[in-house]
């Protein structure tokens, strides 16, 4: 139990420390050539243990080979969040899925599950800093309400936008549509 406190307290500090460095404009991205769909075949793989412990199906539905330019490492931070999120908030039996598109000359990533769904009155909000759609789950589900504020704010550095629908009870899809590699002025 202490030890899981300082994990969480760990995050959490390691979370404020690179938006309070993102809000300073300290943060340098690398701009290199990244196979988006290969980031996501590597994101499934580290967290088919956790969605198999938690009895969720985590599957791939379409990989198209994808190049952005960007940050590799800050790129499969936001595919982690998305999917880690997912899973957070599906319930043993369900399923999420993630998808790598291209669709009007624009990378699409895309994390679907069939969890509990957000209200709509929430969705305006969920990308904000330590906002909680239900604060009587926060701490049981582990977060602190900076995983999706830390996703908007590396993809927005990305020139890319996030966007998300959801049906409560029926789960949420979240697009991220980044620039393709030859379209990049990032």
């Amino acid at each position: 139990e202490v030890n899981a406190e300082a994990e969480r307290l760990g995050r959490l500090t390691n979370d404020l420390l690179a938006l309070a460095r993102a809000d300073e404009g300290q943060v340098q991205f690398d701009r290199d050539a990244v196979r988006l769909d290969l980031l996501a075949a590597d994101a499934v793989e580290s967290l088919e243990p956790l969605a198999n412990e938690r009895n969720i199906t985590l599957s791939t539905k379409t990989l198209r080979t994808t190049t952005v330019r960007g940050d590799a490492a800050r790129l499969i931070q936001v595919i982690i969040g998305l999917v880690d999120n997912a899973l957070t908030y599906t319930n043993s039996g369900g399923c999420v899925s993630i998808s790598v598109e291209i669709k009007n000359g624009a990378a699409q990533l895309i994390v679907r599950d069939t969890g509990i769904g957000i209200a709509q009155e929430d969705l305006g909000h969920i990308f904000e800093r330590f906002y909680r759609a239900d604060p009587a789950r926060s701490r049981s589900a582990g977060g602190c309400g900076l995983g999706l504020a830390i996703v908007d704010w590396v993809v927005r550095a990305h020139n890319g936008t996030i966007t998300v629908e959801s049906q409560v009870g029926k789960g949420s899809t979240f697009t991220v549509t980044l620039p393709l590699e030859n379209d990049s002025d990032f």
